[in-house]
C-alpha cells in the first residue's frame, strides 16, 4: 500500500498495487489494485486501476480507466458523493 500524504506534491508516473491519495500528484497512476483519492487530494493526470474510489470533495482532472485483469469497463467505478470533479485530461 502507497501512501501520499496530505502535503506531497509529487511529478512522476506511479505503479503500484494499492494507492491512497491525500496529496497532489502531476502525473500518471497504475495501480493494479485499489486507487483511493481522498477528499483533500488533486490528482493531475491518467488514471488505471482495478478498483477506484473517490470521495467528495477531491479533484481529478484526467481520464480514468477501471479495469479487471483484462477486461476494462466502468463497473468497478465507485465515487463517493457528488461533487467529486472529473475533467478532460490537461497536462501540456
Amino acid at each position: 500500500m502507497l501512501t501520499i500524504g496530505k502535503n506531497a506534491e509529487i511529478r512522476a508516473v506511479i505503479k503500484t498495487k494499492d494507492i491512497i491519495v491525500f496529496g497532489s500528484i502531476h502525473g500518471a497512476i497504475a495501480a493494479s489494485g485499489r486507487c483511493e483519492l481522498k477528499s483533500s487530494c488533486v490528482i493531475q493526470g491518467d488514471l488505471k486501476a482495478a478498483r477506484l474510489i473517490i470521495e467528495e470533495g477531491a479533484t481529478f482532472i484526467g481520464t480514468s480507466e477501471v479495469s479487471y485483469g483484462d477486461s476494462v469497463g466502468a463497473a468497478g467505478l465507485k465515487l463517493l458523493g457528488m461533487s467529486a470533479k472529473l475533467g478532460k485530461h490537461l497536462l501540456p
